[in-house]
């Protein structure tokens, strides 16, 4: 992974610093086998000549926000639901042999500091758990300094829309004051609604707006990506061909085909409709709730395709995409250190990622559905980060809306 900080005064030199990372850079972070990038500018001035700079690129457009508290202000924490609690991380925390996740929670402190001696040494932070055995989530300060530290926090499946985040975030706050911080700071896509209302919250105010960009070196990835967040936020035709750009470059994801299928259902291609509904389920996005509950899809209920298109799904919460945990189009397991990013600093940060690392900046799909672990209704959302942070919300992660 490069990180690469970019700080000018001049736009001259901040557009030969863009135009040496597009050309050089670019060429060989790809040729290295990264699968994607994140680009964070200090503010919206960076805008026009990023967009400019790597037009060719098409960087997708994912929209941040900054919220922060001073530590002299304390927000009011919910009443937890029975049976949970929260506490410090602390060292007997850390070397208990009985708590289930504990080796999450470990490896999130290991994105961050060399060890879990030197987070000991150097950090802090919170968890909620569940009884006494199960962690429901945790809560910790990352990228500290002499004042200031941000937050990285997540809630697990299925303790999520239980008020932990907030609580979590309200207890490290008072943590950070305790320690003579005097601010607690709190990144997260703009897209990302619940997240910043977990923020608000806990007390913190927002602090101001910046663009970032998110890329994948694979064309067919980020064409998909394109075509994805037109079709969800209702422009059905230009999706589509965003689309199929990406499907005749090579195979797509299972969601790809899924939403093309909205979109050509939604245009009242009906049989183009079936056959990337099939190709969906072929690529193993097989959660027959998906579909029963797609608005897109309600076009195509009643047709004989339709029946035989939910019989082939079985019963609902059925099969599951080969290799994946959770939701079919869910990204499983990926590390903590994969899902680590640039900070903008004063300029623009990049950032060469693993693959589908980031909380997803893409919008849901319009969509409505009970499940507590559907991508496309965003029940299930993301948790809080920063520029830095893995995470993009409150209470757990949607990978389509972190973002």
């Amino acid at each position: 992974r490069h990180r690469c900080y970019l700080a000018v005064e001049e736009a001259e030199a901040g557009a030969a610093l863009l135009s040496y990372w597009n050309q050089v850079l670019y060429p060989q972070a790809q040729a290295a086998g990264y699968e994607m990038y994140v680009l964070y500018a200090a503010s919206e001035e960076w805008a026009p000549l990023i967009e400019e700079t790597l037009a060719a690129r098409a960087p997708i457009s994912a929209p941040r926000q900054y919220w922060a508290i001073s530590t002299g202000m304390q927000g009011k924490a919910p009443p937890l639901p029975a049976g949970y609690h929260v506490l410090p991380v602390d060292k007997s925390l850390l070397h208990k042999t009985d708590l289930a996740h504990l080796d999450g929670l470990r490896e999130e402190i290991e994105s961050e500091h060399a060890s879990l001696e030197g987070f000991l040494e150097q950090g802090f932070g919170t968890c909620a758990l569940y009884g006494e055995r199960e962690i429901a989530g945790w809560c910790l300060a990352e990228y500290n300094s002499a004042e200031r530290c941000e937050v990285g926090i997540e809630t697990l499946h299925p303790h999520r829309r239980r008020g932990l985040g907030t609580a979590m975030t309200v207890a490290l706050v008072e943590q950070a004051r305790t320690r003579g911080l005097s601010q607690v700071g709190w990144h997260s896509y703009t897209r990302n609604v619940p997240s910043i209302a977990t923020a608000r919250k806990a007390g913190l105010s927002k602090v101001c707006d910046y663009p970032a960009y998110i890329g994948h070196f694979d064309p067919v990835y980020h064409l998909s990506e394109h075509g994805y967040i037109a079709v969800g936020q209702g422009r059905a035709a230009e999706g589509l061909a965003w689309l199929e750009k990406a499907f005749a470059q090579g195979s797509a994801p299972g969601w790809a085909y899924y939403a093309a299928a909205g979109a050509c259902a939604t245009l009242g291609h009906h049989a183009r409709a079936f056959g990337y509904l099939d190709r969906a389920v072929e690529q193993g996005f097989a959660e027959r709730s998906i579909y029963e509950s797609s608005e897109m899809l309600q076009t195509l209920h009643g047709r004989t395709e339709w029946t035989a298109l939910l019989a082939r799904l079985g019963e609902p919460g059925g099969p599951a995409y080969p290799g994946k945990t959770g939701h079919p189009d869910q990204p499983a397991a990926l590390s903590a250190r994969a899902r680590r990013r640039a900070r903008g600093g004063g300029g623009v940060g990049f950032l060469y990622g693993d693959g589908r690392a980031l909380p997803d900046p893409r919008p849901a799909l319009p969509h409505s559905c009970a499940s507590t672990a559907c991508r496309f209704c965003g029940v299930e959302v993301g948790a809080a980060g920063r520029p830095a942070s893995r995470r993009a919300g409150a209470v757990g992660r949607d990978p389509l809306r972190g973002k």
